[in-house]
């Protein structure tokens, strides 16, 4: 069937993008998930695994613009991210994973704006990618994965927060981020690495507030 056809082309698709992606040049890399995701473009009705590859689609492209300097183009690529991730969620809302792909699109978003200079932009989608983890915690506290996204969510916030010299409130998001990093290292969450420079890096940020 045709809608079969075309979900095996974009299978190969995905998946040459992914072997070249540590080589090839971002211009290249650019023009190839643009060629993708507007082949996904032409589905009237995607099903939710298309929906998921939308979003992971736009926020790679995002991602590569923003890297590339093209800011105001990112942004545009992040909105579409969040835009296919709430659909996701909205066609299937019992499902997690839907929820939190809603948050990293919002997080994504949340960078291109500050690299614009948005900062209130910003720290609105820092918050709301923020409720959205803590939603998530809430049904599952053991959760090692969303347990981490919610010290992530902390972090940037505290950055932002930082930034505008608000540093009572960018050490109390510091210090919210550093108490989960620690428990995750205690209790041995997978990758060990990982968390460990996590919680480097939340104790230096919250020296360096503390310091002034």
């Amino acid at each position: 069937p045709p809608l079969e056809r075309q979900t095996v082309v974009h299978r190969c698709l995905k998946e040459l993008y992914e072997a070249l992606e540590n080589d090839a040049p971002m211009e290249f890399r650019l023009e190839f998930l643009r060629t993708i995701r507007a082949r996904q473009a032409l589905r009237p009705s995607p099903a939710p695994s298309e929906l998921a590859n939308l979003a992971l689609g736009d926020r790679r492209i995002g991602a590569l613009l923003l890297q590339m300097g093209d800011i105001s183009e990112a942004i545009s690529s992040f909105k579409a991210a969040v835009n296919a991730s709430e659909q996701l969620a909205a066609v299937e809302p019992a499902e997690p994973e839907w929820q939190r792909d809603i948050a990293v699109s919002r997080n994504r978003l949340g960078d291109a704006f500050l690299a614009a200079g948005g900062v209130a932009d910003a720290l609105t989608c820092y918050q709301r990618s923020l409720d959205v983890v803590q939603g998530l915690c809430r049904q599952d506290p053991q959760n090692a994965t969303w347990q981490h996204d919610l010290s992530v969510s902390y972090v940037k916030i505290g950055d932002v927060l930082h930034g505008e010299g608000r540093d009572g409130a960018a050490a109390d998001a510091y210090r919210r981020s550093l108490e989960i990093r620690q428990r995750l290292s205690v209790e041995g969450a997978q990758p060990v690495e990982r968390f460990l420079r996590d919680v480097a890096s939340a104790h230096t940020r919250l020296g360096n507030v503390l310091l002034g």
